[in-house]
């Protein structure tokens, strides 16, 4: 077999195992043999670098998996229900003012009905005072009616003013117990950073177990917003 060598060094090919692979082939005639060789190892190349992506691709979504259910394992423990944040936040408002409203709800039932001259015996005076003269005037037996209607109102609101009262109570452990419960929700909703749908809010009744990601999307919009952009979690049920 007989190679041209043109250059001073091209000598130096002879001794490379890719040079001699060249020539072999182009001796033995493989030009076919080696475009599919070439197709096939591309193809390979191809497939092992789509497994190498896939298998990343995989483990991402495994650890976005744990975090998911991380998550609802949370939100089944929490187990609240609907509407119950919103609420809570009412009666911890309620119990940080309970003395404030309790002293005002005093004030006005001690001046209708507990003080020593209190408005509704007052408003009793008034209506035996007028009563013997009532047949002088055409209206005055109206105006006594609308007398003893708001006489026998005002008691009536006196009695609601002290029930609300005794009702009212400040309770640290039950306003502990709110901020946290409080706090806890929170804490979940901002995690997801969404609203949490009713269905996530009571996990027991989906009757499964979720598996998935999390995916944008439009819908459950914040309460008082008009932006109905939100995180939908996008989780099978099964």
């Amino acid at each position: 077999m007989l190679v041209d060598l043109h250059q001073q060094f091209d000598t130096l090919d002879l001794a490379r195992q890719d040079f001699q692979r060249e020539v072999l082939d182009a001796l033995a005639g493989h030009t076919s043999l080696l475009e599919q060789y070439q197709l096939a190892w591309n193809h390979w190349k191809q497939l092992q670098e789509t497994t190498s992506r896939l298998k990343e691709q995989q483990l991402q979504f495994e650890k976005e998996a744990d975090y998911n259910r991380f998550q609802f394992n949370e939100l089944e423990e929490a187990a609240f229900r609907e509407n119950e944040i919103e609420e809570a936040v009412e009666a911890l408002k309620l119990q940080e003012n309970a003395e404030g409203i309790r002293s005002a709800l005093n004030k006005v039932n001690e001046a209708l009905s507990g003080s020593e001259s209190p408005l509704v015996r007052q408003l009793k005076s008034m209506l035996h005072q007028l009563q013997p003269f009532s047949h002088f005037h055409n209206s005055s037996p109206e105006i006594l009616q609308r007398m003893q209607s708001s006489q026998i109102e005002l008691q009536d609101i006196a009695a609601d003013l002290e029930r609300i009262s005794e009702q009212v109570q400040f309770d640290p452990e039950k306003a502990a117990q709110l901020s946290e419960r409080i706090s806890l929700g929170y804490r979940l909703q901002k995690n997801m950073a969404y609203r949490i749908p009713a269905a996530f809010l009571h996990p027991r009744s989906t009757g499964g177990k979720i598996t998935g990601r999390t995916e944008y999307c439009g819908g459950y919009p914040a309460k008082g917003s008009s932006n109905s952009r939100c995180i939908c979690e996008s989780y099978r049920i099964g």
